[in-house]
């Protein structure tokens, strides 16, 4: 599902009009409409109000997934969940002054997340970015939610650890790309970052391939 076809299943499931909602979130009765239909998108500001009409989540106004095995009742309700933000505390850019923490934090920490994607991803952990090579597609202090059982391919993100110029098994946040004999992971950011090309014997190790990302609500 996408924002449009969340926005109308909350509002039915709260058992509002169209009119009754736009009155709530200062809006006309025709941006509902245009919400719903996919037409246009709410700013984020409209998002939060959203949210907070409905008694659910960011995250559950602007998820775009399927059924995942939940009832109708479920999705419709936006039903939250949460992951763990316990395995990384920090992504570098691969940089000396970005350094990456691997560690489980003595308080754990959680990040929302609707229950649909928890679902299809039963194993999911989060992280939080703390650099700028994606900053085009995942900007710093967003939450990247990956799944370390999720074969990454070619055009995903992953957090992988590899043996790069002379540094041993260092953590980044790339684009993955693999063909013939050649593993190439390639930064998405406004600044420049070389392309790393790695033989695929190399020794990766790819932590999880990222399936969500949003801004962070941590419980």
């Amino acid at each position: 599902m996408g924002i449009g076809e969340n926005i109308k299943n909350l509002r039915k499931n709260a058992g509002m009009t169209q009119e009754q909602l736009a009155e709530r979130v200062g809006v006309a009765r025709t941006t509902i409409t245009q919400w719903e239909c996919g037409w246009t998108s709410p700013r984020m500001g409209k998002v939060k109000q959203l949210a907070s009409v409905f008694g659910t989540t960011n995250a559950a106004i602007v998820a775009d997934t399927g059924n995942a095995g939940l009832s109708s009742a479920q999705i419709a309700a936006g039903m939250p969940a949460a992951v763990p933000l316990t395995t990384l505390s920090r992504v570098r850019a691969g940089t000396a002054d970005d350094e990456l923490s691997v560690n489980h934090p003595a308080e754990e920490q959680l990040v929302e997340l609707p229950a649909s994607l928890l679902a299809a991803h039963p194993h999911a952990q989060a992280v939080i970015v703390e650099c700028d090579c994606m900053d085009r597609v995942m900007p710093r202090g967003m939450a990247a939610v990956f799944d370390p059982d999720l074969a990454p391919e070619n055009g995903q993100i992953v957090i992988v650890e590899v043996d790069h110029q002379g540094e041993h098994r260092k953590p980044l946040l790339r684009r993955w790309y693999q063909g013939g004999n050649t593993i190439m992971l390639v930064a998405d950011s406004h600044t420049t970052y070389d392309d790393i090309l790695l033989p695929v014997d190399a020794a990766i190790n790819v932590l999880g391939t990222v399936f969500h990302t949003q801004s962070v609500g941590l419980l």
